[in-house]
């Protein structure tokens, strides 16, 4: 082979981008020089930054080092080269000439090496910016030789510190390092190199400088051809598939030489595997390398494509290609080349093809005219049942009362089978789905195969199982009388029984279904179910309606036309009126079902200006009115959706002086009042937020004896009473606190004194009991026990 352009000794040597490269060394003084060899020619190119020889050379991340060495000093320096320059790097932390390097697992590592003469155990480990030291040698070693074999680093041979050739190999996995079997003989200044899977010790001297070679393949080492001269101080390393020993000293007297010699394992065949590393000629089957083929079911194939090359200077001539072995008719080998040229690649296929179940193995030997002849390929496969897989569609998630119709198929065409593999699930008829709880589920799909096929890998679907939404059916409640009482009922969708709650208004509930009324006016119970493990809590249902009093009193009841007012009241349910007319004395009448009844509210006033009050109900669910008009004969009007509705209460009276009432209407909750005034042809006007709130009842009279209606409320829980005058022109309220009445009593104000101004007035509804404050005598309060109404 070429050699190099100079002598040299005590030099490194490494790959870069597939070309060798010489660097630095001795010959008659240190060196600078490097040189690079493409596999025919050497060329110089750019020189190390100083004189080094007695250094170490590795690759690490595509880039050349060298490291260390002795110019006459024992040196710590590393450089770096790119392919084009090179730059200077962090150096080892301590002196070292006669190191050796390798590189493992992303880093680069300088091993041993001697100051002074004595040889080190010490090991740095550099990552690409930074040297580290890691686990010693187990002893001091100098002039040794390292490479990398199968993941692990080894330092090989070289001298102890009495300068003494040793045979000791060490194996570094990372962390530690252990002694593994030693080279056949001692060795000093020799150099490693890994060339087809296998360590290479080349040269060195004990006791002289020496030819031999040794190969280590992991486990032991053997003695191959030597080199065709004796040499140590040399380099090695491995180019295009043949290792290159370089140069190096012959005599152990500094004979410096140029000389490069190329190693060919086994000159002549070698064969790739389907990972492009070499099959060893006889080796086991391997599934890495594709001469095992694994299970490949049967009446099917699998084949694998291998690599011949020709590493001889030589045409390669292949005359025959056997399959033997008691699986050999499962084997084939298909376009074997009959001639490879020297450094030349063919390819060929191994076609595996099971007929049965069972386990083949078979021996495929290529006849050729190399050193290895026969090159057994043993191979193995297995004939198996056909794959199979399970087509399961993803299940969206869930609530709790969901039901699924599980569906899978599987590529065979077997039924599928489901299991729960988790969650709080059952499966009914073998594919209905329904839940137990919520939270994740998972359901496998799974299918055991038969004799023709393997069982197909199980598929899981997993999703979630959230809350089922639940509603409530409340039904509606009808107004009520303050005495009633009501037994509720409501259910769920769930099943899970209903709670009831008052949501506004004067109700009270026992024993959780038992409504009750402290007071008349609108109230709204609340049907309830707050959900529990399984269910959402539904949305309440509320369910509002008005309680009225079984008897109420009647405002604006002069009914005889004398300018007193007749004390009167209504029962809600009959339509009944009892009267007692300060014409007759005050004796009393019963009118049965004159007018109204269940919904109706009295609402009593002189709708037609004769002077006599006209009986009238309102009824609020409809907003209609009916009138017995007294300047008519008592004639029914009836007007439809007239005025007010759900949540309005009648509050007619004169407010414009003109002898006749206006239809009017008050909304309890926020003191909103709607008329429609005689004198405006009945238009309608709203007055939002006039006067009283929730717990006020109209009691519009007029109180200051101006003709005309002043509007007022009462507090039904405190005898509050408020008043907008009109002689006051409606400006500032008139409250009179606690005045007159309270809880169980209605207003029912009137002049009953004929004096020409309203006398506040109550009724207890329990009793029928009456209290007056009477204007023309001070205010002075009458009271008249029994006197009309009760219960």
């Amino acid at each position: 082979m070429a050699g190099l352009p100079a002598a040299r000794y005590f030099f490194a040597a490494g790959v870069l981008s597939n070309a060798l490269y010489a660097m630095g060394g001795y010959s008659g003084g240190g060196k600078t020089n490097v040189y690079r060899f493409d596999g025919a020619t050497w060329t110089e190119v750019a020189g190390l930054p100083a004189q080094q020889y007695a250094m170490a050379g590795g690759v690490l991340s595509n880039t050349l080092y060298s490291i260390a060495g002795n110019i006459g000093v024992v040196q710590t320096n590393v450089y770096r080269f790119n392919g084009t320059t090179w730059t200077e790097v962090a150096g080892l932390p301590a002196q070292r000439a006669y190191p050796a390097a390798g590189t493992l697992n992303g880093a680069l590592y300088a091993i041993g090496g001697a100051v002074s003469g004595t040889a080190r155990t010490n090991v740095y480990r550099y990552n690409g910016a930074t040297w580290s030291e890691v686990a010693s040698l187990p002893a001091p070693r100098q002039l040794l030789g390292a490479g990398v074999l199968n993941s692990a680093l080894y330092a090989v041979g070289g001298r102890d510190s009495a300068n003494t050739a040793q045979t000791n190999v060490y194996r570094f996995d990372g962390t530690n390092w252990t002694e593994v079997a030693g080279l056949p003989a001692a060795r000093g200044g020799l150099t490693v190199a890994v060339l087809n899977n296998a360590l290479y010790a080349v040269g060195g001297d004990e006791s002289g400088i020496k030819t031999n070679v040794y190969r280590y393949n992991g486990t032991n080492w053997t003695e191959v051809a030597g080199l065709p001269v004796a040499r140590w101080a040399l380099a090695a390393d491995e180019l295009n598939g043949s290792l290159y020993a370089v140069a190096g000293d012959s005599t152990g007297g500094g004979a410096t030489q140029t000389n490069v010699y190329r190693y060919n394992e086994e000159l002549g065949l070698r064969v790739l595997g389907t990972n492009a590393v070499a099959i060893i000629n006889g080796e086991t089957a391997s599934s890495a390398k594709g001469t095992d083929f694994g299970a490949v079911p049967r009446g099917l194939i699998r084949t694998n494509v291998f690599s011949l090359i020709n590493t001889g200077a030589a045409p390669l001539i292949i005359s025959a290609v056997l399959t033997n072995g008691a699986g050999a008719a499962a084997f084939q080998a298909l376009n074997v080349a009959g001639q490879i040229e020297s450094d030349a690649t063919s390819t060929f296929s191994v076609v595996f093809a099971p007929a049965s179940l069972l386990t083949y193995t078979a021996q495929v030997s290529i006849v050729n005219n190399g050193a290895q002849n026969p090159y057994i390929l043993n191979v193995a496969g297995i004939g198996s049942k056909y794959d199979q897989a399970i087509t399961f569609p993803a299940i969206a998630d869930q609530t709790f009362t969901s039901t699924v119709g599980l569906s899978a198929s599987a590529s065979s065409g077997l039924p599928v089978t489901f299991a729960v593999a988790s969650g709080q699930a059952t499966i009914s008829g073998q594919t209905n789905l329904s839940f137990t709880g919520i939270g994740s589920v998972s359901i496998t799909a799974s299918l055991a195969g038969d004799t023709n096929w393997n069982a197909a890998p199980t598929v899981t679907n997993t999703f979630n199982v959230a809350k089922a939404s639940q509603a409530i059916a409340f039904p509606a409640i009808s107004d009520q009388i303050i005495t009633s009482t009501v037994g509720l009922s409501a259910t769920a969708s769930s099943g899970l029984p209903v709670s009831f709650a008052v949501g506004s208004g004067a109700g009270l509930i026992t024993d959780g279904t038992n409504l009750s009324f402290t007071d008349t006016g609108m109230v709204s119970i609340v049907a309830i179910q707050t959900g529990n493990t399984n269910w959402n809590a539904a949305s309440p249902v509320t369910n509002t309606f008005n309680v009225v009093a079984a008897i109420m009193g009647i405002l604006n009841s002069d009914f005889d036309g004398d300018g007193k007012a007749d004390p009167a009241v209504y029962n809600v349910y009959t339509g009944t009126w009892s009267i007692k007319l300060s014409t007759g004395g005050y004796v009393a009448m019963t009118f049965d079902g004159l007018l109204g009844g269940s919904g109706g509210a009295p609402a009593a006033a002189d709708y037609d200006g004769d002077g006599l009050s006209d009986p009238a109900v309102y009824q609020e669910a409809t907003g209609n009115w009916m009138i017995l008009q007294s300047g008519s004969s008592y004639a029914r009007l009836d007007r439809i959706a007239f005025l007010g509705g759900p949540g309005w209460a009648p509050a007619s009276a004169d407010y414009e002086g003109d002898r006749k009432a206006d239809y009017t209407v008050y909304q309890e909750t926020n003191g909103s009042w709607k008329v429609r005034l005689s004198s405006s042809a009945y238009n309608e006007f709203q007055v939002n937020s006039f006067l009283g709130s929730a717990g006020y009842s109209a009691a519009s009279a007029d109180y200051d004896g101006d003709r005309l209606a002043d509007p007022a409320v009462y507090n039904r829980t405190n005898g509050t009473w408020i008043f907008l005058l009109s002689s006051w022109n409606y400006v500032v309220p008139v409250t009179l606190t606690e005045f007159l009445g309270g809880a169980g009593w209605l207003p029912v104000p009137a002049d009953y004194d004929g004096d020409g101004k309203a006398d506040p007035a109550v009724v207890q509804l329990a009793t029928g009991d009456w209290a007056i404050l009477i204007s023309s005598g001070g205010y002075v309060q009458v009271d008249l026990e029994n006197f009309l109404g009760g219960l």
